[in-house]
């Protein structure tokens, strides 16, 4: 699942918890939501520390505006995928470094195409 990103409700605890935690290994992205926005969050940052891309986000998909304004911002991921830190940090460092010699008085988004899209 390499490139691919997950959502998974209920993902604070229990099944929706395990399910992340499989999208996880098997390479996605994981967009965790669950009623308990600090949870997730609690849950995201678990699986951001074992070297997972992860987000958590509160949300109560039996509510039609909120389950809407989440799959915005799963839409809103132009590669189809979240970033890592370590991809914005690599660009940071590609700036310091040697390569990055003629560029100067530039903005580098590292957004994943946001910026463009």
């Amino acid at each position: 699942m390499t490139g691919q990103v997950a959502l998974v409700t209920g993902a604070a605890s229990g099944m929706g918890l395990a399910a992340a935690r499989a999208f996880a290994r098997a390479g996605a992205a994981v967009v965790l939501v669950d009623l308990d926005r600090r949870a997730a969050e609690r849950a995201s940052e678990d699986l951001t520390d074992a070297g997972h891309r992860a987000l958590g986000l509160g949300c109560d998909v039996a509510a039609e505006e909120q389950a809407a304004a989440m799959a915005d911002i799963v839409k809103q991921q132009p590669i189809g995928r979240l970033g890592a830190a370590d991809e914005i940090a690599d660009a940071a460092l590609w700036l310091c470094g040697p390569g990055a010699g003629f560029v100067i008085g530039t903005a580098l988004p590292v957004d994943g195409g946001l910026t463009v899209h």
